[in-house]
């Protein structure tokens, strides 16, 4: 991945944390690959400066709109690495620049930015089918590849750091301390609860209600109302932002029917790239299969 100089990420928040927490993620593990500039595009860079409180110190934080008419100076660059997240669509501005970008480093038998769409994290059969494929911009000569993370070899793969397994360890030690400070009972299963307020969570709280001992129920706000969970309930927190080092041990994990997954979310992405028709020092190969998008 040290073959990109810089990256572009673009993130809307359509609910909560997810959408910004996982952009994140994702723009701290470039870095450790050795991509040397970030600009991280949000439409609500106070949900990521609750997340990640030193994200400026590592990338540029740019509001959307700001950014938006940032494209449309002369002499503005796109960067070499540009990732549309979850289908949020690009600023018509950046499109414009980043389509002369291409349109100038083919001219010169460059290799082209290589611009790709992370899209959700899906175990559905239907992911093999749309991941690594080209989409076409409805105006425009801009290649799209669309990247699907996923749980076999046909997908691509799980966001993972190297240092997970050692970062894991180094909490357990702390972890009763850790479901302490959100009064939740150390020696208790724990529950956390986050849903859309159109959720039937009462479901879950009558199965919750059934079940034999006690656990603790930590939600979010906004929530649903989890009126019947306290039957069982030891204590309901409620957190207005997330705690500074949230960690569930599953979070991670690259199995799928027992068997590790051979290649890593970051080494999928380079094998993308690699086999996109914008990844070349030169010459112009067969491009893959394409679907037109809006």
């Amino acid at each position: 991945m040290t073959q990109f100089e810089s990256t572009d990420i673009f993130c809307r928040v359509i609910d909560n944390f997810g959408d910004a927490g996982v952009c994140w993620r994702l723009a701290r593990r470039l870095l450790s690959l050795g991509v040397k500039r970030i600009r991280f595009i949000t439409d609500h860079p106070e949900v990521l400066a609750k997340l990640a409180p030193d994200a400026e110190k590592l990338a540029r934080v740019v509001p959307w709109d700001s950014f938006a008419l940032e494209a449309q100076k002369p002499g503005f660059e796109p960067a070499d690495l540009v990732i549309e997240t979850f289908g949020c669509r690009l600023p018509e501005s950046y499109d414009e620049a980043l389509a002369r970008k291409r349109a100038l480093a083919i001219a010169a038998d460059q290799r082209p930015p290589f611009y790709f769409n992370l899209d959700y994290l899906s175990a559905e059969d239907w992911v093999e089918e749309s991941h690594n494929i080209s989409g076409l911009h409805p105006r425009l000569d801009l290649p799209k590849l669309w990247f699907f993370p996923g749980f076999t070899d046909r997908t691509g793969g799980l966001l993972i750091e190297d240092d997970y397994e050692a970062e894991k360890e180094s909490f357990m030690p702390g972890k009763k301390d850790f479901l302490a400070s959100l009064h939740a009972g150390p020696e208790l299963p724990t529950l956390f609860v986050f849903c859309y307020p159109v959720n039937r969570v009462e479901a879950l709280a009558k199965g919750l209600a059934t079940s034999p001992g006690m656990f603790s129920l930590l939600r979010e706000r906004p929530a649903t109302s989890l009126k019947g969970f306290s039957k069982r309930s030891t204590h309901e927190e409620t957190a207005s932002a997330p705690c500074e080092r949230p960690f569930c041990p599953r979070r991670n994990s690259i199995v799928c029917s027992g068997r590790a997954m051979p290649e890593s979310f970051a080494e999928k992405t380079a094998s993308c790239a690699r086999s996109s028709p914008d990844f070349r020092s030169s010459g112009r190969p067969t491009p893959p299969k394409t679907m037109r998008t809006a």
